[in-house]
């Protein structure tokens, strides 16, 4: 959909807000920004994109890396940390809301940088 320049985006927390319309004329909307200065770091909106498989009954998000074995030389080791997430599906009449707190994202990193120390 978009590349861009990976190096704003590390070691910094940012907040990332996706909506997407799972349908064969779906949508998709990504917006990522930097929590400490709200800076707009991507936004990509795109329309009327196949999302939906054949037979397929319901859909779900994967979140993560994806690294491509084509390319072995690019392959690294990565990490990705993950806090307040929230996640809201909507259907015709009804909708489920599950929510974690966003205030849990720097003990989280705390926590994490002391059981992993930084590579150099």
């Amino acid at each position: 959909m978009k590349e861009v320049d990976l190096s704003p985006f590390k070691g910094t927390w940012v907040e990332v807000t996706e909506k997407i319309v799972h349908e064969r004329a779906g949508k998709v909307e990504i917006e990522i920004k930097r929590v400490s200065d709200g800076k707009q770091l991507l936004y990509k909106k795109v329309e009327k994109v196949d999302l939906w498989r054949d037979g397929a009954r319901f859909n779900r998000p994967k979140y993560g890396i994806y690294r491509s074995l084509k390319e072995r030389s690019y392959l690294r080791d990565e990490t990705v940390l993950f806090a307040d997430i929230e996640l809201t599906e909507v259907r015709k009449a009804q909708s489920v809301v599950q929510i974690t707190g966003w205030e849990a994202a720097e003990n989280i990193e705390n926590i994490y940088r002391n059981v992993f120390p930084a590579r150099h």
